[in-house]
């Protein structure tokens, strides 16, 4: 690009910081202050890519399948805890539900008998309660 000649402090906009790296490329050997942006990170990664010889890059392309395999994984983890989760609060949920039926059907005077019928709770159940 032999029209634009400003420098990297000049560059003030995008696109003359998109011109600068594109016309500079070759020459950066680290990425400098005002390139920070995730945006130059991610295009100077990608370049780096293309530099890479084959086995190289066979080996890059193996590093981010493992890397993929193992965050599903992780995640598949994570989701099945978290359902298990859900569903062992729901059976807490519904025991505690029958322990303040008990009590409260106790407090007005209810049979063992009746309560057994209405909450499912058996008489050894109920009496420790």
């Amino acid at each position: 690009m032999p029209k634009f000649k400003k420098s990297l402090q000049e560059a003030a906009t995008h696109q003359d910081k998109w011109l600068y790296l594109i016309s500079h490329l070759e020459n950066l050997q680290e990425v400098p202050p005002e390139l920070q942006e995730n945006i130059y990170k991610e295009f100077l990664h990608k370049a780096e890519i293309c530099e890479l010889t084959k086995e190289e890059f066979d080996k890059y392309q193996g590093s981010l399948k493992n890397y993929r395999d193992a965050t599903n994984i992780q995640r598949e983890i994570f989701e099945k805890g978290k359902l298990e989760g859900k569903a062992e609060g729901k059976v807490e949920g519904k025991v505690e539900e029958k322990i303040q039926i008990v009590r409260a059907m106790k407090l007005e005077g209810d049979n063992a008998d009746k309560i057994a019928r209405v909450t499912g709770l058996s008489l050894d159940e109920i009496n420790k309660l």
